[in-house]
């Protein structure tokens, strides 16, 4: 008869961390619930750490709206079972920053291009000449691909 399969004991640390956060979800819950409607949806997450309880916003002006509500916070946290937390902080998660645009940059027409390379031909300044050049060329190859 085949024996019944047991995990490798991660399970009961998987099943703590998962209590965890679900009690710390209930706890987010109801600070959000003490808080002003418009304020509220600002508070993204709670995290109990030892006697601090941290509360993370999308953006300093909701950051600075919350610590108003301080002590409010601490005593709701306290009253829902988190009797050791003694103190808030509120720390600032800042969106995600949006890639660049993909659009394509605007390059001068061919006959300009070729302007640019005359033009650095008969210069008689060696920087400007160079550089001149330079730009040119890299017009031209940007310009091929």
């Amino acid at each position: 008869m085949k024996k019944a399969f047991k995990p490798a004991g991660r399970l009961p640390v998987l099943a703590r961390y998962q209590q965890v956060i679900n009690q710390q979800q209930r706890l987010l819950i109801q600070i959000k619930s003490m808080l002003p409607e418009s304020l509220a949806g600002h508070v993204q997450y709670c995290v109990v750490s030892g006697k601090k309880l941290v509360l993370y916003t999308a953006s300093a002006i909701w950051s600075s709206q919350l610590r108003f509500y301080h002590q409010g916070i601490l005593h709701k946290a306290i009253d829902a079972g988190w009797p050791q937390l003694q103190r808030v902080q509120i720390k600032v998660i800042p969106e995600r920053v949006r890639p660049r645009s993909t659009r394509k940059p605007r390059l001068p027409s061919p006959e300009n291009i070729a302007l640019i390379q005359q033009t650095a031909q008969t210069q008689k300044d060696k920087k400007l000449q160079n550089a001149l050049a330079r730009l040119g060329e890299t017009l031209a190859k940007k310009q091929s691909v």
